[in-house]
């Protein structure tokens, strides 16, 4: 009997450790969680659309899908009847999958394939529309990694593209999740001429003053390290300057700029910089000043678009979105590959090496026209 009894005391013991153990593991197995089963199209939702985690991973898994018809090795018909499922065969889906598709062809003719993407998601915020949608403010960084060879490296070159989108969320058949709405937030507007101070033109340089030399390769690299670094990263002023530059208008030309000056080029009465949000000149912010004044400071040459692989490290390129003559974006060549192609890096929105036949067929897709562009090479030697 004494044995018989303490036995029962431990069952006893156990029970009472085990049964909330047990009920607690019974509770949790009934809500639904994320679940990545390693391919694209296969992450399952939580009913919850307000919860941050589920809402990522669900979009890191449409963004992956998506871009991976770029690879080389993608089967477009399966990968894009996975994407699809995302957004129910939405028009504007569509119509992105032939965008992506047109840009695969366009790094096809260069001899180029994509053979990885990665993308990295942010959540900035969650807004209720009703019970059934979720607007998602969220930042995307998306890599490519090319089979072409870097020039000055020897290393695989890698696109890094960053965009900010505004998504809605919806509840669909069967209680799954669709992507029913998508905005790129592209800021595009450009330093108008009223903001800043100097002019584009004036009396440049001094013509009697010794060569100075620049640097392709310092002003490459310094464009390269900073393009995913806000105003306030490598500018002086303080975080309502950057807010200024950052959301009224582009930052492109501002971070050329800073680049330039990164290889050697010095700040003269016509191009400079300030310390205050308002106080760089023209040429230095704007991108149509910019154009004006690297025509006519004698620090550039003007290169044909016919001739444009022979651009190296540092050269920029002007370009006219609206056809209307005033330049609206600034670029730098920041890498070449073995088959001659050239790399743009650039400001508004933060891109990193992307090709140069695949930023026009992007810009010609946005503005739903071939951009005008103008090449500049940048002299070695400068007054």
């Amino acid at each position: 009997m004494k044995i018989k009894s303490i036995f029962t005391t431990k069952h006893i013991l156990l029970s009472a450790l085990l049964v909330p153990l047990l009920l607690f593991i019974i509770q949790c197995s009934k809500r639904e969680t994320p679940i990545a089963n390693g391919a694209a199209g296969t992450v399952t939702h939580t009913p919850n659309m307000m919860d941050t985690l589920a809402v990522k991973a669900f979009l890191t898994d449409y963004f992956l899908t998506k871009n991976s018809l770029l690879l080389k090795d993608s089967n477009i018909a399966d990968t894009t009847k996975r994407y699809f499922r995302f957004t129910n065969n939405a028009d504007w889906s569509i119509r992105e999958v032939k965008n992506i598709i047109e840009e695969k062809e366009v790094y096809k003719k260069s001899g180029i394939s994509i053979t990885k993407v990665q993308t990295k998601i942010t959540v900035d915020s969650l807004k209720r529309v009703d019970s059934s949608n979720v607007i998602a403010k969220i930042a995307e960084v998306t890599s490519f990694t090319t089979d072409a060879v870097s020039e000055q490296t020897n290393e695989n070159i890698v696109t890094e593209i960053s965009n900010e989108h505004t998504m809605q969320l919806s509840t669909g058949a069967n209680s799954n999740w669709i992507v029913t709405e998508t905005t790129t937030n592209s800021n595009t507007r450009t330093m108008p001429g009223g903001i800043g101070s100097g002019s584009a033109g004036g009396r440049g340089p001094n013509q009697q003053e010794p060569l100075k030399n620049f640097s392709g390769s310092a002003a490459a690299n310094f464009a390269i390290d900073n393009v995913h670094q806000h105003l306030f990263d490598y500018w002086e002023p303080t975080e309502p300057c950057y807010t200024f530059y950052n959301y009224l208008f582009s930052d492109c030309t501002n971070f050329i700029s800073y680049a330039l000056k990164a290889g050697g080029w010095i700040e003269d009465n016509v191009w400079y910089s300030s310390s205050l949000c308002i106080g760089s000149s023209h040429a230095w912010a704007g991108a149509d000043p910019f154009r004006l004044y690297a025509v006519s400071s004698g620090r550039t040459t003007s290169v044909s678009l016919s001739a444009i692989k022979s651009l190296q490290l540092g050269d920029i390129l002007s370009c006219d979105w609206e056809g209307d003559g005033s330049f609206d974006h600034s670029v730098m060549v920041t890498n070449r590959d073995t088959y001659g192609n050239i790399y743009l890096t650039y400001h508004s929105n933060n891109t990193l090496n992307i090709l140069y036949d695949a930023y026009v067929q992007r810009a010609t897709q946005q503005h739903s026209r071939a951009p005008t562009i103008l090449a500049f090479s940048i002299n070695s030697m400068y007054r």
